[in-house]
């Protein structure tokens, strides 16, 4: 299994990504700086959320500008798989790779959350094959109430079929963060192909509450053996 991670601010900022991967693949996943114009062979891409807070869309803009976004869009047109992360998400939006756009409600976050999704339907994606329609996938996020909402593709029809998992939130979550418990929000997206997956909850952070299990871990060695 070959990942490789797109750096676009400080390598330390994804320093605990590269230990995860570790950990799980035994392997040193290879670094691509931005303004690198190549990448290696390799089954996954991975965006990780690490520019949220360095300018925005502005930031975006510079980095969809960057020699290696090219190389990306080409290793997804060879159908190649992604993971997009919050803002690494937001970067396919832009790109216009995936239709969707996030609704963000401006909040910083100092402290990751532990989060539980469920699975919206068992979409033909690589990232979702191995779990049932309605399991619960216990995630951790920055951003709780930033939701992905989708947009129309063609004959301006919306394809539900493109939702991976929304947020299931508890009682607690509901009251503190003033969250509509009938529209809690979709906490992934998958394209057209099921070969990119962007979500809000970072699935590369490990269980932070040490709560039975440790779902993160989990998610990333059922996506090495899928795309192995």
């Amino acid at each position: 299994m070959r990942f490789t991670i797109i750096n676009f601010t400080d390598p330390e900022k994804i320093k605990s990504l590269i230990d995860n991967l570790l950990t799980i693949t035994r392997k040193r996943p290879a670094i691509v700086n931005q303004k690198e114009s190549s990448i290696p062979n390799c089954d996954l891409i991975i965006l990780p959320d690490e520019f949220r807070s360095f300018g925005g869309k502005v930031f975006t803009e510079r980095v969809l500008s960057s020699p290696i976004i090219k190389e990306v869009k080409n290793h997804i047109a060879r159908g190649g798989a992604v993971l997009a992360i919050n803002s690494g998400a937001e970067v396919l939006i832009d790109a216009k790779l995936v239709g969707a756009k996030i609704k963000r409600f401006n909040r910083h976050e100092n402290a990751t959350e532990s989060v539980a999704v469920e699975i919206e339907r068992n979409v033909n994606s690589p990232f979702l094959k191995m779990y049932k329609q309605k399991e619960i996938l216990r995630l951790c996020s920055y951003s709780l109430r930033d939701y992905f909402i989708l947009e129309p593709q063609d004959s301006n029809l919306i394809n539900p079929n493109l939702v991976a998992f929304k947020y299931q939130v508890n009682k607690v979550q509901i009251e503190k963060l003033k969250i509509d418990p009938e529209n809690t929000g979709i906490a992934g997206i998958v394209s057209e192909n099921g070969n990119i997956l962007c979500c809000i909850p970072d699935p590369t952070i490990f269980n932070i509450n040490k709560e039975k299990g440790n779902d993160p871990k989990l998610f990333f060695e059922n996506v090495v053996k899928t795309l192995s």
